[in-house]
C-alpha cells in the first residue's frame, strides 16, 4: 500500500514539475489510499493495545492466583518448598563448567571469575576491580540494604572509598 502511494505521489509531483494539470481522479486516490494506510495504521495501534491489556490482565491473574497460593501453604510446606529451592540451587552450582555452554565474549565477574548468573550485588565502591558479585561467593543469602562494599574493598581506607 505505501508503495503504491508513494508512487502515485510521484507521478503527481511529475505532473506539478511538469506544469500538467493532474487529474483530480488522481488526486482522489492519493487521497484515498493515504486514508487506508492510516486506517490501517489505526488497527494496529488498536491490536497492540488490546494484546497489551490481554498480557496485563494474564499477569495481573497469575499475580492473584500466586499471592493466593503462597497465603494457602502452610508454614511446614513453605519450609519443604525453600530447601528444594536451596537444594536445586547447590545443584546448579555445583554442576559441571563444561555442561554451561558460555559465550566467550560474556563479561565475567566476582573473585571466582565466572559469568553473571543468578542473585549477584554490586560492590558501591567506585573503583572496585571486580565491580559484581555472586551471592554465594561473599556469603550472602539475600540484597543487602544501603550500600554494599566488597572484602577487598572493605580491606581499603574508607577515604578511597568516599571517591
Amino acid at each position: 500500500l505505501l508503495t503504491d502511494l508513494h508512487g502515485k505521489e510521484q507521478e503527481y509531483l511529475e505532473a506539478m514539475q511538469n506544469d500538467i494539470e493532474p487529474q483530480q481522479d488522481l488526486l482522489d486516490e492519493i487521497q484515498s489510499k493515504q486514508q487506508r494506510a492510516i486506517n490501517l495504521s489505526d488497527e494496529k495501534v488498536q491490536l497492540a493495545v488490546q494484546t497489551y491489556d490481554l498480557v496485563d490482565k494474564c499477569i495481573r491473574k497469575l499475580d492473584a492466583d500466586l499471592k493466593l497460593f503462597d497465603a494457602q501453604l502452610s508454614a511446614e510446606e513453605r519450609e519443604k518448598f525453600n530447601n528444594r529451592k536451596d537444594d536445586f540451587r547447590l545443584q546448579t552450582l555445583n554442576a559441571p563448567q563444561s555442561d554451561m555452554p558460555v559465550d566467550p565474549d560474556e563479561p565475567i565477574y566476582c573473585t571466582c571469575r565466572r559469568v553473571s548468573f543468578g542473585d549477584m550485588v554490586q560492590c558501591d565502591a567506585p573503583h572496585c576491580h571486580y565491580e559484581w558479585f555472586h551471592f554465594e561467593c561473599v556469603g550472602l543469602s539475600q540484597a543487602p540494604k544501603g550500600k554494599w562494599y566488597c572484602p577487598q574493598c572493605r580491606g581499603k581506607s574508607s577515604t578511597n572509598m568516599a571517591h
